[in-house]
C-alpha cells in the first residue's frame, strides 16, 4: 500500500477532502420567525437582531452591524393588523400609504405598483422621508389575507439604503401568510 506522510494514500485523500471542504465560506445560517397568532412567517439571517413587539411592530429585524443606538438603526419590520371589515388589497394599500404620507416629514414617493410577494398579490411602495433629522428611505410590501392586513417594510439611512436593499429584498421574499388568522 502506498503511503503519504505516514498515511495510506486513501486516508490522505479523505483527510485532504475534509480539510478542503472546511476551507470554503460557511453557509449562512438562517432563522425563521413564525406567529400562528398573527398568521405569518419570515426567514432571516440568524446573526440579525430580532425583537418581537414594540413601537407598533410585531417583528423587527436589524443587521448585525447596527450596534450604535445613537444613530438611525436600519430595520426590517412586519406589522399585522386585524381589519374590522373585509378590505380589498388596494383599499388597505391606499389607506396605509395615505396615512404614512400625513405623518412623515418630507414624504416623497419614489415608486409603487402591483407585485407578487412569495406568490401572493401585494403592493410595493418605496418612499423617502426625514426621521428626527435623518434622511431615510423605505421599501414596503402590503398584503391582505383573511381578515388581516400585513405591511413588511425596511428602512435605512439614505446613504446605506442601496447597500441594504438586496438583503432586505431577500428576507422580504420569504414572507408567508400562514393560514387564515
Amino acid at each position: 500500500m502506498l503511503k503519504t506522510a505516514g498515511f495510506p494514500v486513501g486516508a490522505a485523500a479523505v483527510l485532504a477532502a475534509l480539510v478542503l471542504a472546511g476551507c470554503g465560506p460557511e453557509a449562512p445560517k438562517s432563522e425563521t420567525y413564525a406567529s400562528k397568532e398573527l398568521g405569518f412567517s419570515v426567514t432571516f439571517p440568524s446573526d440579525w437582531e430580532k425583537s418581537a413587539g414594540g413601537y407598533g411592530m410585531d417583528l423587527a429585524l436589524r443587521p448585525p452591524d447596527q450596534t450604535d443606538v445613537n444613530v438611525f438603526r436600519d430595520t426590517l419590520f412586519v406589522r399585522a393588523e386585524g381589519l374590522a371589515d373585509a378590505m380589498p388589497l388596494d383599499g388597505f394599500f391606499a389607506a396605509k400609504a395615505a396615512g404614512g404620507a400625513k405623518v412623515m416629514p418630507d414624504y416623497k414617493e419614489i415608486e409603487k405598483g402591483a407585485v407578487k410577494l412569495n406568490g401572493q398579490d401585494a403592493r410595493r411602495l418605496v418612499w423617502s422621508y426625514t426621521h428626527s433629522g435623518t434622511p431615510v428611505q423605505t421599501l414596503a410590501y402590503f398584503l391582505v389575507s383573511g381578515g388581516r392586513g400585513y405591511m413588511i417594510a425596511a428602512s435605512a439611512h439614505v446613504d446605506r439604503f442601496a447597500q441594504r436593499k438586496a438583503a432586505f429584498e431577500e428576507i422580504m421574499a420569504t414572507f408567508k401568510v400562514e393560514g387564515a388568522p
